[in-house]
């Protein structure tokens, strides 16, 4: 999984060697991730029957405790550098949001420390994982469409039969 990624046959590989790595279900991942049922095994199919989108691709990565890193790749570079052309606009400035000191290097091998290992093999840190997606994904959504999603959970609650103990 140190390996750096340049397709998205690439990312799918890598997604479901952390699924080995991680030894859990694909049940398992769609719980998490707040996918619905059997929807995991569409995206890491062989041949994957559904692509990974903007929302699912976030889910993903949080279920299974991944984070994306835009770095420069060398070797890319140096195959398209002669063709790139000056802006002729003036340039914004660099997004706040992308760190200054990332390298400029595609990274060799990344290293997992001791507290980021005990982090990831703690009880319900997944479970916290997904659960700050779902909160995440309900601000950038808008009021009207929240009601709308929990009308049709709730209808879809009251649809189920009860289970008499």
């Amino acid at each position: 999984m140190t390996a750096p990624i340049r397709s998205m046959p690439e990312l799918l590989d890598a997604l479901r060697a952390r699924r080995d790595e991680l030894n859990i279900s694909h049940e398992t991942i769609d719980n998490i991730a707040g996918l619905q049922s059997g929807y995991t095994s569409k995206l890491l199919a062989p041949t994957p029957i559904k692509n990974l989108g903007a929302m699912s691709m976030g889910a993903l990565l949080g279920a299974l405790g991944m984070a994306l890193v835009a770095v420069p790749d060398p070797d890319a570079v140096a195959q398209v550098q002669t063709r790139w052309q000056k802006r002729k606009r003036p340039q914004k400035l660099p997004s706040p949001s992308i760190s200054p000191s990332i390298d400029n290097i595609v990274p060799k091998q990344i290293q997992v420390t001791p507290d980021l290992q005990r982090l990831l093999h703690r009880p319900g840190y997944m479970r916290e994982i997904g659960l700050r997606g779902n909160l995440k994904r309900n601000q950038k959504l808008s009021r009207w469409k929240r009601s709308v999603l929990a009308r049709r959970a709730a209808k879809a609650r009251w649809a189920r039969e009860e289970v008499s103990a």
